[in-house]
């Protein structure tokens, strides 16, 4: 028997809940002729760009103040052809990734601020605007042993003949969750939490509250899910070998422990669900570097 008493490990872990944000530019029926000298606005927080379009190089730079960005397209362009260079040009411009879905362009930054990205149509006629709010949010100290748990769901293969024996089993599903105990009292991870399935209010000359109500009603659970991600304390911040990754997982605090005794705890499960944009083997999670180019299909 092979075995190495250096693969006993103790290893904890940090936790993070993140989402990249993301605009849409949606480009449907553009005439190329009609975006001459045009542009739209990209805000990061700290930077103002704006996406210019240069008809067959004869169009002059609106230059309204800010970083400038040329997307070079020719008079009788297909949408699929100016939405690769539109892609191209805020790519190089800005470094942020991007990608093209059926007619739209959609753009990501990828950071770790809370509110990371706007745009603003100026006079091109598209239609512009973020479609995924952005939000990175560091769970803290955490109290307890985490433990993410995963079920698959198998249907039991019978025969008559065979009475009550399993003679195999057929797949149906698999499930994963993760409940966390999060230690630090701290108000934007609070927020964060029940924000996801509730909203804010602020009244005339008041201050913002946020809390539970109806207005999310209905609603779907994934507009509200990011990534949370599991990263061994042990590893360096770009050492993702052992990470664990759960594409979309959605926040159920549980309790809030208020003491004079304890620590004031706050008790959340989160619920994971399949992400179909990434490849059918790792939709649901995936150990190991998530942060890899190629993975999104």
């Amino acid at each position: 028997m092979s075995a190495s008493a250096s693969n006993i490990k103790i290893k904890p872990i940090n936790a993070s809940w993140v989402i990249e944000e993301e605009f849409c530019v949606d480009m449907i029926d553009s005439v190329a002729a009609d975006l001459d000298g045009k542009y739209f606005n990209i805000y990061d927080g700290s930077t103002s760009y704006y996406v210019w379009f240069d008809l067959d190089t004869t169009s002059t730079d609106p230059a309204p103040g800010g970083t400038g960005i040329e997307a070079a397209i020719a008079t009788g362009d297909s949408v699929a052809t100016m939405l690769g260079i539109v892609q191209t040009a805020i790519e190089l411009g800005t470094g942020y990734t991007g990608r093209i879905d059926d007619t739209r362009l959609f753009s990501v930054l990828d950071t770790t601020e809370k509110v990371l990205l706007n745009a603003a149509d100026v006079d091109t006629g598209l239609s512009i605007g973020v479609v995924v709010k952005g939000g990175a949010t560091d769970l803290g100290l955490l109290d307890g042993n985490v433990e993410p748990n995963f079920t698959e769901d198998l249907l039991d293969v019978l025969s008559h003949q065979s009475g009550t024996s399993i003679l195999s089993q057929l797949r149906q599903g698999n499930n994963a969750d993760v409940t966390l105990a999060l230690k630090e009292c701290r108000a934007d991870l609070s927020q964060a939490i029940f924000e996801a399935g509730g909203a804010t209010f602020t009244p005339p000359a008041g201050t913002e509250l946020y809390g539970w109500g109806d207005s999310k009603q209905g609603s779907n659970t994934l507009s509200n899910s990011r990534r949370l991600v599991l990263h061994p304390v042990a590893n360096d911040a770009s050492d993702h070998s052992e990470d664990l990754t759960f594409w979309l997982a959605y926040p159920n605090p549980d309790s809030i422990v208020y003491s004079g005794e304890d620590f004031n705890i706050t008790n959340v499960s989160f619920t994971t669900f399949l992400d179909l944009g990434k490849p059918k083997a790792i939709r649901r999670f995936a150990f190991g570097d998530s942060t890899q180019t190629g993975i999104s299909v």
